[in-house]
């Protein structure tokens, strides 16, 4: 894995080496001629030239056309045979859904086959729509690249013509790189299905008619897939270039009127109108033309996104555990959702230049209008009117479809779409959760969360024979885990500990930078904050670590006491409670997790949005904004598996603490009976009972709080280093602003935490 991984790796930086050095492109014309050879290849999926398309004679022979015939035939016999695969039952060529879902161990792939048939026929349907334009003749997109060919470069200044060029090598890597980590994907997802039924072909569970079947259908799957997404990626290269040429030619005309309006020289006012209207009529024209193929596809691409938002929100909601199988499902559908997301935010700007210039030319207008004109100038003022009217009202932008016209507002209602779904699959789940809970005694809710307890906390699996027998494996396969979180914990410290000690470099943006990036003063107090509470976690886990490693773990041995606890000893009622208290606490924490998982993903989101602000800014360079945005993800994955870490050691010393109470109270309750007895021979007769209860409710708070002590110690430190931290840290703000509130928030959030959990351990002092 690691030869693969460093060949990989050597590959990608070959590459781009080679796209930096190699590139020729140094006008819009090349640019463009040569990004439409792609366009034509990948999306188009026919070869023609400009004069053949202008003369209307696109030779229509199987030589020009079999790249067409063979990728549609490929898409349609691949829907055909999921519907059957779906509708039908065993075959001696094919298993069931059910053995597949059996086989990877996933449920509802009936819903992934679904999505994948809406999928690939909302694809061939766009690619066939944009075919049709073509071969009619009647293609915007064709119109829009010709006039963009023959576009004068002299027209834009100098930055705007070096700013276009390094955007376009910019989105030449960023595709290259994010289409090899697809591609590496689909490969790995084709390797494991040929593990998965070679594996099931050796069990005698499948035939070899049914595993060659399988590899054969895959592979077309897995190539129509890859095809798919060169399409996605071409399109989002020649559509991101053509956006950003029209955004850099708005822009640069509200320069102009923005520096005209200052002008005192009425006269030249006048001689420039013409060619304001030239230039506005222009880019009005050119952003319509383009309109007309991005409408139809980000209608496509919304209503693909939508499928798959409902999809991952139901399929998640069926999912007993996560697996490898179902969590790349859910990947993959959150990703394919998330680019919808930001090719919807980068149509924005052409009505927020509309306004702009509406804005400056009114303002032109109002200043021509203390001067006394003559007769003839008055037509021109009464058009000029006119066409100011006409700019306010026209719909200078894109559309989705015929649903509504792109703007920032329209992206806003589709952020609330996505917390409303969000709130769903929250709903669902929950209802999962209940419905599907198989945890029904004291054992099975032990022995089912103690695992959890063990991959989050201990970060080491072992079973209950091998603890007691003292006889868990010393191999790398069963610590992985632990060494690889442990490795990029103090990478992530270290890191951090430089970071704050260091100023300016050419790799990273230095701690003063951030600030003025973020509008956020003292971040250096977060900085330091986190390196503690890092630390503070390691410390913490390293404890319970080696008290694992050296068989003398109170938690364990608690955890194997309640597990051979009899649950008939607990009446019927303080039973039900603590199934009630066990679901409650799982529900309250799954939606904990998710609350603060989807946080810390915007905040990798804000991240990653000021970096490329700042970078088109021409603020950092292109190294500060690669490194800030991996160096970023490793210590947004440490503080989500110390949220985990949080939040697991919560549920399950939270239920333990629940079962100690109840015991306790059904203890007392026993004792307040007894003491009203008059029978003294029956109170001498439970004496014995009582001392041997007494005893092992006070064996078993002692035992537990061997940890809780040293857990609650840490939380306490970590809470008022918290507490004197945000003191600090807000007496130090000029101005509350977005990052500096979610700080607040979150370090609020922590000390609320330590509160609520003291005050859960006071029962046993009653």
């Amino acid at each position: 894995m690691e030869c693969l991984s460093m060949l990989i790796k050597n590959i990608i930086e070959l590459k781009i080496v080679h796209l930096i050095w190699s590139n020729t492109e140094t006008t819009i014309s090349e640019i463009v001629n040569h990004g439409f050879r792609y366009f034509q290849y990948f999306v188009l999926r026919i070869q023609y030239t400009w004069e053949e398309y202008q003369q209307h004679r696109i030779p229509r022979t199987y030589r020009r056309l079999r790249q067409a015939i063979l990728m549609s035939f490929n898409a349609w016999l691949i829907i055909i045979f999921l519907l059957i695969f779906l509708l039908t039952e065993d075959s001696s060529i094919w298993r069931n859904v059910k053995y597949l879902e059996k086989m990877i161990n996933c449920q509802r792939i009936d819903l992934l086959i679904i999505s994948d048939i809406i999928l690939f026929c909302i694809a061939e349907w766009s690619w066939f729509y944009l075919f049709i334009q073509v071969i009619g003749y009647k293609s915007p997109i064709q119109s829009i690249v010709y006039k963009t060919l023959i576009f004068d470069d002299k027209r834009l200044a100098t930055n705007y013509h070096r700013h276009l060029i390094i955007y376009h090598l910019f989105l030449k890597i960023a595709t290259y790189i994010f289409g090899v980590g697809i591609i590496t994907f689909v490969i790995l997802s084709y390797v494991l299905e040929i593990y998965f039924v070679t594996k099931a072909y050796f069990d005698n569970h499948i035939t070899l008619v049914q595993v060659l079947f399988s590899m054969i259908f895959f592979l077309s799957h897995c190539f129509h897939v890859c095809s798919l997404i060169y399409l996605l990626f071409v399109f989002t290269l020649s559509a991101g270039f053509i956006l950003e040429f029209l955004k850099i030619r708005m822009k640069q005309f509200y320069i102009f009127l923005k520096q005209d309006e200052s002008s005192k020289n009425i006269p030249k006012m006048k001689f420039f109108w013409n060619c304001i209207q030239k230039e506005y009529v222009e880019l009005y024209s050119d952003t319509a033309l383009l309109d007309k193929t991005i409408s139809f596809a980000m209608y496509s691409l919304e209503t693909g996104s939508k499928i798959l938002s409902i999809t991952s929100c139901v399929f998640y909601s069926r999912q007993i555990e996560m697996t490898p199988a179902n969590t790349l499902a859910m990947m993959a559908m959150v990703l394919a959702y998330s680019y919808t997301a930001i090719i919807f935010s980068r149509l924005t700007f052409p009505p927020k230049y509309n306004h702009h210039y509406c804005r400056l030319i009114l303002n032109r207008m109002a200043r021509q209008a203390i001067i006394k004109h003559p007769e003839h100038r008055k037509k021109t003022i009464i058009k000029s009117n006119l066409f100011i009217q006409t700019m306010s009202n026209n719909c200078f932008g894109f559309h989705c479809g015929q649903i509504f016209f792109i703007t920032k507002f329209q992206i806003m209602a589709g952020l609330r779409m996505l917390i409303e779904n969000i709130v769903v699959f929250v709903i669902f789940k929950i209802a999962h959760l209940i419905w599907s809970n198989p945890e029904t005694t004291i054992s099975e809710i032990i022995y089912y969360g103690f695992r959890y307890f063990q991959y989050f906390i201990l970060r080491i699996n072992y079973t209950w024979e091998e603890y007691q027998r003292h006889r868990i494996p010393i191999t790398y396969r069963r610590r992985r885990q632990a060494i690889l979180m442990f490795f990029n914990a103090w990478l992530v410290i270290i890191f951090l500990i430089i970071y704050i000690c260091s100023g300016d470099s050419s790799i990273w943006i230095s701690v003063k930078y951030l600030e003025k990036i973020v509008d956020c003063q003292r971040l250096d107090l977060l900085v330091i904050a986190i390196i503690v509470l890092l630390c503070i976690g390691e410390w913490t886990w390293f404890n319970f670590f080696i008290q694992i490693i050296n068989y003398k773990s109170p938690i364990q041995s608690i955890a194997y006491k309640t597990l051979l606890f009899d649950d008939k000893r607990l009446a019927t009622n303080y039973r039900r409670y603590l199934i009630i208290y066990h679901l409650f606490i799982k529900i309250a924490a799954y939606i904990f997790a998710s609350c603060i998982g989807i946080g810390v993903i915007i905040t990798y989101v804000m991240e990653i949005f000021f970096v490329t602000k700042a970078y088109f800014d021409n603020q950092i360079t292109s190294v500060q904004l690669l490194f800030s945005m991996i160096a970023f993800f490793p210590i947004c994955f440490q503080v989500c598996s110390l949220i985990c870490l949080l939040l697991v050691g919560t549920i399950v010393a939270g239920f333990i603490l629940e079962f100690l109470k109840i015991r306790m109270k059904q203890f007392y309750v026993f004792l307040k009976q007894d003491e009203s007895s008059k029978n003294i021979p029956k109170m001498k007769y439970f004496w014995n009972w009582i001392q041997k209860e007494y005893v092992e409710l006070y064996s078993e708070v002692a035992l537990l709080d061997k940890t809780v002590s040293f857990a609650m110690y840490s939380l306490e430190s970590a809470s008022k280093i918290l507490s004197i931290t945000t003191c600090v840290f807000y007496s130090r703000q000029m101005e509350m602003t977005l990052s500096n509130t979610l700080a607040m928030l979150g370090m609020t959030l922590a000390y609320i935490y330590t509160a609520v959990i003291f005050s859960r351990l006071t029962f046993h002092l009653n």
